[in-house]
């Protein structure tokens, strides 16, 4: 008993079950008791559960609970509780996303959502008329299932608990997820850059990318006897764009722009 207050405790339960998992106790696969406290019991510090009366129980069967939709959702949550790991870029979770309905059939190549597959997809997966879901849409305030794709197809900010849904909709398990997007990341060109060498990589390519044009304006400058920007950009337009991006002062000293010339300034000479 001692063990079980010291790993279940108040502070451990409000972590846990924010997503919500309210109705599961995801270690011990069974369904939670509501304990209706009486007025006097509220200014009390210490309460037994034996010596609450008001009980509510959420449900009859347990085991039959514990196979459930929901109980499946909570251990999800749980799961993505108790991930500490560095996170993925926010371009490669959101391609992960996009996978995930494009392998569903919900998602077009050009990139549209079928919002009526998607609601049918939605409907087999989560049986919105069972009470166990409705409970928890209700508590988390997810009244459409559109609110799943919430700062996916817009910029409105989703729910994490929309978020957990379509979690499990695409993909099942925390851990399916992260491989997609772990894959995206790698070779989807996500922003993120893991590991030292990844970004002795990144500066090597720069520094490549920084010598090669700089090397091929130089060449333009030998082979001119009157060199121009203007030419230049004509000649050479890729490594002219990738200077003017990113190296815009040694390409302005190399080959600086000719000032324009306003007015007929010598015709009172």
């Amino acid at each position: 008993m001692e063990q079980d207050a010291k790993k279940f405790g108040v502070a451990y339960w409000h972590r846990a079950h924010q997503l919500p998992t309210s109705q599961y106790c995801t270690e011990h696969g069974l369904m939670l008791d509501r304990l209706n406290l009486r007025r006097v019991q509220l200014h009390e510090n210490l309460v037994l559960p034996f010596e609450v009366t008001a009980q509510i129980e959420y449900g009859s069967n347990a085991e039959g609970e514990r196979n459930s939709m929901c109980f499946d959702v909570s251990i999800l949550g749980r799961d993505v509780l108790a991930d500490h790991s560095v996170q993925f870029s926010k371009k490669a979770i959101l391609e992960t996303y996009k996978t995930g309905l494009l392998q569903m059939g919900c998602l077009t190549g050009t990139e549209i959502v079928c919002f009526a597959e998607y609601l049918k997809k939605f409907g087999q997966e989560y049986d919105v008329k069972a009470s166990s879901i409705a409970s928890l849409l209700y508590q988390t305030k997810v009244s459409h299932p559109r609110q799943l794709l919430y700062g996916i197809t817009n910029e409105l900010e989703c729910r994490p608990f929309a978020r957990v849904l379509l979690v499990r909709l695409l993909f099942g398990t925390w851990a399916a997820f992260k491989a997609q997007c772990s894959w995206n990341d790698v070779l989807g060109g996500g922003n993120k850059i893991v590991g030292s060498e990844s970004q002795k990589l990144m500066g090597y390519s720069f520094a490549a990318m920084l010598n090669k044009n700089r090397q091929a304006c130089l060449d333009y400058k030998a082979s001119r006897i009157a060199p121009t920007r203007f030419e230049f950009m004509r000649v050479s337009y890729r490594a002219f764009r990738w200077l003017r991006q990113n190296d815009r002062v040694w390409l302005d000293e190399a080959l600086p722009m000719q000032p324009r010339i306003m007015g007929q300034k010598t015709l009172f000479k």
